[in-house]
């Protein structure tokens, strides 16, 4: 051992002078950045002082800034590969994986975050615990369910733990959009202009909007600048509901609730579809009349039976229903008066009546009426009605007089209940009748045997005069 003195750097100037361990380790520093190394696959690189038995072998063109203080086989292990943070593995060739525990396998893939996996090429694997395995996919999240589908573009997980994966929405390469939402789908807020919509389905094949068993609403749309939902010319049905457990269709709009028309004038509007077995033969239509410019309506049923709503051109239309051959049915004017073609059959079977008893009323009650003939205060026609007053017969027969549910509490008169009465009226005055007929009988009879006793008399005193008038004859002879 040869031991030299201690020198200063001024004092070293040839440049293939011997210096000291000395003054190696106070002037010198431990070696930093990236080391070359070969193992087998191509030459990489990896960071000076790395311990080579923590990690798998690194590939070539590979850089591997990650950190494994255990033996593994993490790392850039793919030719051009990328590996940074702990524990991650690139090995796809041209992969990179960066965050905790993340593994990017698949070619040009991309993980990060914490034990995502990037399998698919070129896929894209962000989060925790997600897997993104389909090629060109991207997936974020947590907990996403690749099982799904093999076509997926862009998945969001939402899932809690590796058994219980779940997905908030996955777009596959078709373009198909799948939300699988607890509470709301979709919020849209579109901009305000006259032009802006909501959604816009342009040209679809089938269905513009298909909505699967929801446990509310299928589609909402509040307060919409014009048209709630816009339907242009579609392939088959503009709006199709099915197995709705509430209603079909529930709208409500300032103009109106529904607009409907057909560009086809010969085709009805609305189509009202039955459910029988018979197919289209219990379908009914709702259309309004191209013959007409005002709002008439037609329903018709399919064996011809129509309604007529305002089945005229003026301010004075009505409400009507006919057959098949056109015959008018059943009518009701503007004004309140009803026509029927045939009889009112009522139901009336015992069986559908309890608490059965004889009426109270009588011809008492009818004495008490008043009948009236009057104007309709808000009718156009100048035509007397015949009829009774509510209010005066409310305390005489309180049971056929009806409350109408509107702000007046407007009173009605069933006039068909009146009938018993009536009839109960006529029984009465009937009895009475045939009581002064058995007292006109009796005083018939007694005037008859009077008369008769009379007639007897006036015999008998004729004879007697006749007696008396010959013996005054006689004596007037002696």
């Amino acid at each position: 051992t040869i031991t030299a003195p201690s020198f200063d750097i001024t004092e070293i100037t040839d440049p293939k002078a011997l210096i000291t361990k000395e003054y190696l380790e106070a002037n010198s520093t431990s070696a930093t950045g990236l080391e070359a190394i070969n193992e087998g696959n191509g030459t990489g690189w990896r960071l000076v002082g790395r311990d080579p038995g923590n990690y798998g072998n690194i590939g070539e063109n590979a850089v591997d800034l990650s950190t494994s203080t255990f033996v593994s086989t993490t790392g850039a292990l793919g030719s051009f590969s990328t590996a940074m943070g702990g524990l991650t593995t690139a090995s796809g060739s041209n992969s990179t994986a960066m965050g905790y525990r993340t593994i990017a396998s698949g070619t040009d893939s991309f993980a990060a975050g914490s034990f995502a996996t990037a399998s698919g090429a070129g896929s894209i694997a962000m989060g925790s615990y997600v897997i993104a395995d389909d090629g060109g996919s991207t997936v974020v999240g947590q907990y996403n369910d690749n099982t799904t589908t093999t076509t997926s573009l862009f998945q969001v997980g939402n899932g809690t733990n590796d058994t219980s994966r779940s997905n908030a929405l996955t777009i596959l390469e078709s373009g198909e959009h799948t939300i699988n939402s607890t509470g709301t789908g979709l919020i849209i807020n579109p901009g305000s202009g006259s032009f802006d919509d909501g959604v816009q389905v342009i040209s679809p094949g089938r269905s513009g909007v298909y909505v699967a068993s929801p446990s509310g609403n299928g589609v909402q749309v509040f307060n919409p600048g014009e048209n709630g939902i816009e339907i242009l010319t579609a392939g088959e049905n503009g709006v199709y509901v099915q197995n709705a457990t509430d209603y079909g269709g529930n709208f409500t709009g300032d103009l109106g609730g529904v607009r409907v028309n057909s560009f086809n004038e010969t085709n009805p509007d609305i189509i009202l579809g039955g459910v029988g077995s018979v197919g289209t033969f219990d379908d009914g239509i709702i259309s309004s009349d191209p013959n007409y410019s005002g709002s008439d309506i037609f329903l018709r049923s399919y064996d011809a039976v129509s309604v007529f709503l305002d089945y005229d051109n003026n301010e004075t239309g009505q409400f009507e229903i006919k057959a098949g051959d056109g015959s008018e049915i059943f009518e009701v004017s503007e004004t309140g008066n009803a026509t029927l073609a045939g009889t009112l059959t009522q139901n009336s079977d015992r069986r559908l009546k309890k608490d059965i008893t004889a009426i109270n009323y009588g011809l008492n009650e009818i004495l008490q009426l008043q009948p009236k003939v009057y104007n309709w205060i808000n009718r156009k026609t100048e035509k007397k009605s015949l009829g009774l007053i509510a209010q005066e017969v409310q305390p005489i027969i309180s049971e056929i007089v009806n409350a109408q549910d509107d702000e007046q509490k407007t009173l009605g008169i069933s006039y068909t209940e009146l009938i018993p009465v009536l009839i109960k009226a006529i029984q009465e005055q009937q009895a009475i009748i045939d009581n002064q007929k058995q007292v006109i009988t009796s005083q018939e009879q007694t005037n008859t045997k009077q008369t008769d006793l009379l007639q007897a008399l006036l015999v008998r005193v004729e004879a007697l005069e006749k007696q008396s008038k010959k013996s005054h004859i006689e004596l007037a002879k002696n």
